[in-house]
């Protein structure tokens, strides 16, 4: 339909990082069809571009209409992160109902969002204790579909955060074995992602500047 052309074009450009160019169709799009995929999606090319404040008023407009999406949360929870409120994220996180935050690129548990959040907010046994959580529920995961790239990713992040370093880099690097450019260019980003994470967590940010993907890893790497 002619919403999700638009859409469709938009995501282009912002996979492009010509962000200026999304902006027109993803209107275009919820002028057609104002619906939660679409504002979750621009709102993440919008922190992608560094405006926050945009990102913020696209998840605004998305809570006063009561648009609903799997994605719209974690966004919330990233936008907070980057704006350096630790506390707004983790409050954010109390009230929502899903125990995973889970689509074909990621697989965050709660407990692992919660886990960054504390860890900033220097309360580092609180901290410890949601990675440890995650930990279990992304293990029983991985036990049952051992080649879930997505898994690894987020396990290696857990046990970063556990301080079990050589498990964590070990794991991270079997999520990019399973998940390499040439099988899945755009999924793959998300494990190389998550691999420059885990080096910077466990003290070797050296190692992340190949890892690097997108132009704004460091702010995701800030929000670890």
């Amino acid at each position: 339909n002619q919403s999700q052309d638009f859409f469709n074009v938009a995501a282009t450009y912002g996979l492009l990082r010509r962000y200026p160019e999304a902006e027109r169709p993803f209107q275009r799009a919820l002028s057609l069809k104002p619906q939660g995929q679409y504002y979750a999606r621009k709102a993440w090319f919008d922190l992608l571009a560094g405006k926050r404040d945009v990102a913020r008023a696209t998840l605004v407009e998305a809570r006063e209409k009561a648009i609903t999406f799997r994605e719209i949360p974690y966004y919330w929870f990233q936008l907070e992160m980057y704006s350096g409120n630790a506390a707004a994220a983790l409050a954010g996180l109390s009230s929502e109902p899903q125990a995973v935050f889970e689509w074909q690129f990621l697989y965050l548990p709660k407990a692992l969002l919660q886990a960054r959040a504390l860890a900033l907010m220097g309360q580092s046994e609180a901290a410890r204790r949601s990675y440890d959580a995650a930990r279990k529920t992304i293990e029983e995961k991985l036990r049952t579909q051992p080649d879930d790239d997505r898994y690894c990713g987020s396990l290696g992040v857990a046990y970063a955060g556990l301080g079990r370093k050589k498990e964590a880099i070990e794991v991270g690097k079997k999520g990019m074995e399973l998940c390499p450019p040439s099988k899945e260019a755009w999924r793959a980003a998300f494990r190389q992602e998550d691999m420059a994470r885990i080096y910077v967590m466990v003290g070797e940010p050296e190692q992340a500047l190949p890892e690097k993907v997108y132009d704004m890893t460091d702010s995701h790497l800030n929000s670890y």
